[in-house]
């Protein structure tokens, strides 16, 4: 409980929650079996993800704390701005550093259901194309950790954008 109200607590300076994450020393070759030992579902798009040489370019560096900030997708209010580009000029507009997928395991670890239930979240996703994936999300009631492919599968889900939040490195 303690982490979940320090974490609720803590805002950016345009008031977006914010997490802090520390990297760990593993690549992606090794994450799939790391949260699966740790009862997390990987679907077999995600392990993908990570078993792509693209995903270990980007990584957390071991042992340094990032922090990230959570922009509801709700501030995208007009529904063809719901793009992949919209959402990165979201990101620039609060001058947030570029996504990256490597972050959603982190996150997903620390950010628990009822955390989400209070934020009003009904996920939390990273943009970083990685093998032909835009999206690497958690949901809440599950330990299920997954991608989205391509740009036709963020158009088809425009219309839940409003029900998530998505995360940005604050640099």
């Amino acid at each position: 409980m303690g982490e979940m109200d320090t974490f609720t607590c803590r805002r950016s300076r345009w008031n977006h929650p914010v997490i802090a994450l520390l990297g760990l020393p593993t690549i992606g070759v090794e994450e799939p079996t790391r949260l699966r030992k740790k009862n997390f579902i990987v679907s077999r798009e995600a392990e993908e993800c990570f078993l792509d040489a693209r995903y270990d370019d980007r990584l957390l560096i071991p042992n340094l704390f990032y922090d990230f900030a959570l922009i509801p997708g709700r501030e995208i209010e007009e529904f063809d701005a719901r793009t992949i580009e919209g959402l990165l000029a979201l990101g620039k507009r609060y001058e947030y550093g570029d996504p990256f997928a490597s972050s959603i395991p982190r996150i997903r670890e620390k950010i628990t259901d009822a955390s989400l239930d209070k934020l009003g979240f009904e996920y939390i996703a990273a943009l970083d194309p990685i093998g032909g994936r835009v999206l690497m999300m958690t949901q809440r009631n599950s330990t299920y950790l997954y991608s989205a492919c391509g740009v036709t599968a963020l158009d088809a889900r425009r219309r839940w954008c409003h029900l998530g939040a998505f995360a940005f490195p604050i640099i």
